[in-house]
């Protein structure tokens, strides 16, 4: 290129047609020195074509050769189509038909990724016959960047408590590149669970008495899967029947305005154990349970109950219940003196 005053110059790069244009040698005498006859042609820099039936620009451009106008550009020719067929939904729309399970259908939304053979695309629509459980897609092409990227294994799967019907375990979390959306929790190799970015859960519906292989996966934002960790084995209680002791040996000790002091000999539970006392005023179970750590004095669980009516006679009881629900019958009935 050359500046105003015609002298070489770098520019940056610079699109534009290059036109074979005739010189007019009647009244142009133009030569090479050394070189014998007149230039006759030469390439100019335009922006249109040589025919002006294309320019560079988005819109109207001027030949600047000319001052014609030129309205057919390359963007309006080929970019514009190219890249309204490119982003129009109708020409990124594509169908399944797939069968998923229920723990697929209960947690996906609309716009959730899915990758297939490679492409990623995005949910726009399913509808779902719940008579054959066949789901018809419809997917739309995403253009976003994917992540194909697999989140860690999980790590330190363990036993954390059980009962009759379920089985809770923890775990170190796993790390992905985006973000770990959730776990995915396998019983006997069988999904059974999906939970959310958590390091704890509970697996329910578990039959008593029984020893299940547990593995989990994580779940990135993108939807790719980790493997599995290793199986975990791990053992449902017996089913606890068994109500507990009855709580015996209940005596009043003192009273000083609303506050009643009593105490009972502790009940026992051959299942789960005595997880505490329920106490009836009245008659009336009331909304406070005594639970360790008991006060005991002398052998005895001793209780400081407020809030007992001042003006008249009460009667109480205590009942037992265990970790698994299961009540005693009540007690001994008391009776508290009107203050």
């Amino acid at each position: 290129m050359v500046d105003k005053d015609e002298n070489p110059t770098i520019t940056k790069p610079v699109l534009f047609f290059n036109i074979n244009t005739p010189v007019n040698t009647v009244d142009y005498k133009i030569k090479f020195k050394g070189v014998n006859g007149n230039v006759t042609n030469y390439n100019r820099p335009s922006n249109t074509s040589a025919t002006e039936e294309t320019s560079l620009h988005f819109g109207e451009e001027i030949d600047e050769f000319t001052s014609n106008s030129v309205t057919t550009s390359l963007f309006e020719n080929n970019y514009k189509k190219y890249i309204s067929n490119l982003f129009a939904n109708t020409s990124r729309i594509v169908n399944y038909t797939a069968i998923f399970d229920l723990n697929t259908l209960l947690r996906y939304e609309m716009n959730d990724r899915v990758i297939i053979d490679g492409n990623p695309y995005r949910f726009n629509e399913i509808k779902t016959n719940l008579t054959t459980g066949k789901s018809e897609i419809e997917l739309i092409t995403d253009f976003a960047i994917v992540d194909t990227q697999a989140p860690t294994v999980p790590t330190n799967l363990a036993f954390v408590s059980a009962t009759d019907n379920s089985i809770t375990i923890d775990w170190t979390a796993s790390t992905d590149n985006v973000g770990i959306r959730g776990y995915e929790i396998f019983v006997d190799g069988s999904l059974a669970l999906f939970v959310g970015n958590v390091t704890i859960a509970t697996i329910g519906s578990l039959s008593q008495d029984t020893s299940y292989s547990i593995e989990i996966s994580a779940i990135d934002e993108a939807g790719n899967s980790s493997a599995k960790t290793s199986a975990l084995v791990a053992d449902t209680l017996v089913a606890d029947n068994t109500v507990p002791s009855t709580p015996s040996g209940l005596a009043f000790g003192s009273r000083q305005g609303e506050q009643v002091v009593f105490r009972f000999l502790q009940s026992s539970d051959s299942g789960s154990g005595v997880e505490g006392y329920y106490i009836w005023l009245n008659g009336n179970l009331l909304q406070e349970d005594i639970t360790p750590p008991y006060t005991i004095v002398q052998g005895y669980v001793t209780y400081l109950l407020d809030g007992v009516p001042l003006q008249q006679t009460s009667t109480l009881n205590v009942q037992a219940f265990d970790f698994a629900g299961n009540v005693s019958a009540l007690s001994n009935t008391i009776t508290i003196p009107s203050n």
